[in-house]
């Protein structure tokens, strides 16, 4: 071989050698920038060190850069290195929840700055955070400002939110819930979300106060929850199993899959408990499958959730019940051995589909199945409920802001039974059906048309413009023909429009102010709409609310904080009156008042690569008051509203290491009163608590063992109060749930 031809092919093969990485850089990779959610994340700066070199994620997620290895970063969001090559499709990103940088409410489906919410949104970000370590919602909850969640039993809750719906007797009333754009709010406004399991939900964002014209009757405020997803990891099993105090057990599985565009995740829980308190065993198994295909225009999404579950009922109790002892059960639920034995499913599918860069229809078609056996001392119910509905929304975006225009639409049909409770003559055996005492048929409709305006006026200024327009309708059919009288007959609300309007602020890169004023309401259940000889009062109205806001909002990378100050007025109070033991009715009594100051905080105290120490603080001060409230002759105007507290402080020190974290945290809740009289008082109550975790990896296995400790001062304080209640037959009237004395729970975790 000649010298020369010898010299061109070394030299050739050492260009190839030493530039090969540099021929290979020049190929590039389109990926989308998404978070745990699965929603797009913009603006994402992906910067190479070695080269100087960045690149930015475009409004729909997109990045576009050579192939090797970058630092992946955003406001809100946990840094982290990136290695982009030929076969990646989407880079995922982890949301810092000190920070909360983000929250996905946003409409077009992107993950966008809290910060620019024209609203007062709490997000608990219970999957990066692992805050699912409870079964009971109502120690997170209350770790929220303006939110307190009073909770008598795993079954057994209600949800307050800037003191709206203290007066439902045993459930949450006036406020809505989506899980994945689902409503879990039956067409009674009844809802229940400690059915889902803490364990199979991802996020969950508060909307306080009537504030947003998408959700309709919401007076108290809307909770959009999402469940688990799957991330860009092809496969994952997540084995959970969980040991507590008063026989709790939890186990649990969790299996996802991703193949090309689908994503399949398939997620089971049991859970047993034999409870504090006599006649007090729960035991539950649920079941949570979804399917997920996005393409560059569709993303289709389709969840199943089933529930099964038997619960004891112990009850509340008197006073005198309470001193002598707290973990009995009140006495004739006791004697029935009372309980609750039903089954759920729910099934949706939401359809994203975009038009173009600028238009996005968003679709949902759900339906559930409900079916309930629940024996009372007073009789025995049993019911069955069928719900299907629709949700849609056509989004459009323009340079100057976002046009929503969207209806919702569901109905009910309801069918319930009550019979006779033989309890007393089945020699302590517990409940026994007897004759029939009553057959209805009930029909519930809703339709909620909204429309929505965000406009960009510059960089700075924005507002947003809604109008909402609800109609509800009621049906009764009575089937007892050995009826004396025939309690059949229908109620339609007249149409009500509620409209909403925001303002917010940018004073700074961090800083934004942001002012609102919202109207919103709440119609009566159909129970509350009856008079006490069983027909359908036809006089009775709405709960009307008007709502007026401000407040303040402050992130950068030391932490946020969020403070906002807010009035609410109140009229056509729906007030719930116990004429029997079994019967409620409702009237409209007056109006109150709900003013209130909450701030949320989270800090880092000390940050550095190994270790952290965060700090959060979240306080809430109310004055909730009847402004006009005269029932026959009783006056309770100016009197504080019952079962509402007044002041709320969560303070949590949270310490990350190497090694592992260390949380403790204090909640303190202000004393309440418990009749609207004002006579009866539940005292002010200060509890303890404290977490101790480790996570090792070893290989492809990731173990996360976790141990907490509540209550730890063995503290005894009622957890819920029955606002109002009656003694019968000259029995003392049964005020009060006991809360949990001390108490531990053990978890542990395996990731493959």
């Amino acid at each position: 071989m000649p010298i020369r031809t010898f010299h061109l092919r070394l030299f050739l093969l050492t260009l190839g050698i030493f530039h090969a990485p540099l021929l290979l850089r020049s190929q590039t990779s389109c990926v989308q920038v998404q978070d745990e959610s699965g929603n797009f994340i913009p603006a994402v700066l992906f910067f190479d060190y070695f080269k100087n070199e960045s690149y930015t994620s475009d409004e729909k997620g997109t990045v576009c850069a050579p192939i090797g290895t970058y630092h992946a970063s955003m406001l809100g969001y946990k840094k982290q290195t990136v290695k982009l090559h030929r076969e990646t499709q989407t880079v995922t990103l982890f949301s810092d929840p000190i920070l909360l940088g983000k929250v996905v409410v946003n409409e077009l489906n992107y993950a966008s700055p809290l910060i620019d919410e024209v609203a007062t949104v709490s997000v608990i970000d219970i999957q990066n955070r692992n805050l699912n370590n409870t079964p009971n919602y109502a120690q997170m909850m209350n770790s929220v400002p303006g939110v307190f969640m009073h909770s008598g039993a795993l079954n057994t809750n209600r949800l307050l939110i800037r003191g709206i719906g203290s007066r439902s007797q045993f459930n949450t009333e006036k406020v809505r819930a989506y899980l994945s754009n689902i409503p879990l709010t039956n067409g009674s406004g009844e809802t229940t979300i400690e059915d889902l399991d803490l364990n199979m939900i991802g996020k969950m964002e508060i909307i306080k106060g009537p504030s947003s014209s998408q959700y309709g009757n919401s007076l108290a405020g809307t909770l959009l929850l999402h469940p688990r997803k799957t991330n860009e990891e092809s496969k994952l099993l997540d084995l959970n199993y969980a040991q507590g105090s008063f026989g709790f057990r939890q186990t649990g599985v969790m299996l996802r899959k991703k193949a090309g565009k689908h994503l399949f995740l398939l997620g089971g829980q049991d859970l047993l408990s034999e409870g504090y308190r006599d006649n007090n065993k729960v035991k539950r198994g649920s079941l949570l499958a979804s399917h997920q295909y996005r393409s560059e225009k569709l993303n289709w999404y389709t969840i199943l959730y089933g529930l099964e579950q038997k619960a004891e009922i112990p009850s509340s109790l008197s006073s005198s019940a309470i001193a002598e002892d707290r973990r009995q059960a009140a006495f004739t639920w006791g004697s029935a051995k009372g309980y609750e034995d039903y089954q759920k499913l729910l099934i949706g599918t939401n359809v994203n589909y975009n038009f173009s860069n600028t238009s996005l229809l968003r679709s949902s078609v759900f339906g559930s199945q409900f079916t309930n056996y629940e024996p009372r001392p007073f009789n025995i119910l049993s019911e069955q409920t069928t719900s299907i509905g629709t949700r849609n929304r056509l989004i459009l975006e323009k340079p100057t802001g976002i046009f929503i225009i969207g209806n919702e639409s569901f109905i009910d049909f309801h069918t319930f039974q009550t019979f006779e409770n033989l309890y007393r003559d089945n020699n302590g055996n517990g409940s026994l059906q007897g004759g029939l005492l009553s057959d209805f048929n009930e029909t519930r409709s809703y339709s909620n048309t909204f429309t929505q305006y965000e406009r960009l006026f510059s960089p700075k200024w924005r507002s947003k413009l809604g109008l909402n327009l609800n109609k509800t309708f009621y049906q009764l059919e009575d089937n007892n023909g050995t009826d004396v009288k025939d309690l059949s007959g229908d109620y339609h609300y007249k149409w009500i429009l509620s409209p909403s309007l925001s303002v917010s602020y940018q004073t700074s890169d961090t800083d934004h102010l942001y002012s609102s004023v919202n109207h919103g309401f709440s119609p009566p259940t159909l129970e509350e709409t009856l008079t006490p000889d069983g027909l359908i009062n036809t006089s009775i109205v709405p709960e009307t609310g008007i709502q007026w806001e401000i407040g303040y909002k402050k992130f950068g990378g030391w932490g946020h904080i969020n403070a906002s100050l807010y009035s609410i007025w109140i009229k056509n109070l729906l007030v719930s009156r116990r004429t029997a033991e079994d019967q409620f009715i409702g009237l409209n009594a007056g109006s109150t008042i709900h003013q209130g100051l909450e701030i949320e905080s989270s800090t880092y105290l000390l940050k550095g690569d190994e270790f952290s120490l965060i700090q959060h603080v979240n306080s809430s001060f109310g004055r909730f008051r009847f402004v006009d409230f005269v029932e026959e002759d009783k006056v309770f105007s100016k009197n504080r509203l019952p079962g509402v507290p007044q002041w709320n402080l969560h303070v949590e020190l949270e310490l990350k290491t190497k090694l592992g974290f260390l949380m403790l945290n204090y909640q303190g809740t202000g004393n309440m009163y418990i009749d609207d009289a004002n006579t009866v008082m539940q005292e002010a109550f200060h509890i303890l608590g404290s977490r101790i975790g480790r996570a090792i990896q070893i290989g492809t296995l990731n173990l996360e063992l976790d141990l907490s400790g509540n209550n730890l001062l063995d503290k005894e304080y009622n957890s819920m109060v029955l606002v109002n209640a009656v003694g019968f037959g000259g029995n003392e009237p049964r005020y009060f749930y006991p809360a949990l004395p001390r108490n531990i729970l053990l978890n542990l975790r395996l990731k493959l």
